[in-house]
């Protein structure tokens, strides 16, 4: 049997010790019936192998999705993604595997001043430009800041009158500073607790991804992230919204 791998068939060995009640004899089957095997890991279009029938006895044996996804993992694990996204869709809804874009504004309205909001930020994502609109509708100021070495102190002050005057402040890519954050934390501790804040105010910082990123931060504030859109579809979407 040339088109499967060696390590396909350890796989296939190794799934008829591990679960006997369910795939006992699979390896035989494979072997007698190598041909429509290798039909269905060849099988691409215009059924990929996790929407084709198992061969033989194989299909009414793994009836069950979960069951046929674990054959599946053995032998082509390249498709295991899309039958993950179909098992989800079958179960649940089709909601829970499309990335739905977020609504900035709509996030906004749900903050509060003493919560910050934070955006993981994407390759190719720059929330600077709406969040200014969404300040601009409202008739409120804004100020961003990029972060960096030497901004702590600029950042403080301008928490600190933001907060009374009722601005919005935007602390972009945080993960350049991220020994910073421990000192922006405990200003904003300070801030909240011992000075008046404007009911308008809203703090807003945006970060890579990053391992040392302050955990009680992230405790504390709400979090948002949105994937780049992948295909057609998921980019009309995002421009419609």
């Amino acid at each position: 049997m040339e088109w499967i791998t060696e390590t396909a068939w350890d796989n296939v060995t190794e799934l008829e010790k591990a679960i006997p009640d369910s795939f006992a004899g699979i390896s035989n089957g494979v072997i007698s019936d190598f041909k429509n095997w290798d039909k269905w890991f060849h099988s691409f279009q215009p059924t990929p192998p996790e929407k084709t029938p198992l061969p033989g006895e194989w299909d009414s044996k793994c009836e069950d999705r979960l069951k046929k996804m674990i054959v599946l993992r053995c032998f082509r694990e390249d498709r295991v993604n899309y039958a993950i996204r179909d098992y989800v869709e079958h179960h649940l809804k089709k909601e829970f595997v499309e990335n739905v874009p977020y609504q900035l504004k709509d996030v906004i309205e749900a903050t509060n001043p003493k919560e910050p909001l934070i955006i993981v930020l994407s390759p190719g994502v720059d929330p600077t430009d709406q969040l200014k609109r969404l300040a601009e509708e409202r008739d409120v100021q804004f100020e961003a800041i990029s972060m960096g070495r030497g901004q702590g102190a600029k950042a403080e002050k301008t928490l600190s009158e933001a907060a009374e005057q009722g601005k919005w402040v935007f602390l972009a890519n945080c993960h350049l500073s991220i020994s910073m954050l421990p000192d922006l934390e405990s200003n904003i501790d300070s801030l909240f607790e011992h000075s008046y804040v404007d009911p308008n105010f809203r703090l807003i910082l945006s970060a890579n991804p990053h391992p040392r990123f302050s955990i009680s931060l992230l405790q504390r504030s709400i979090k948002i992230t949105q994937e780049p859109p992948k295909g057609i579809k998921a980019n009309m979407l995002r421009l419609y919204g």
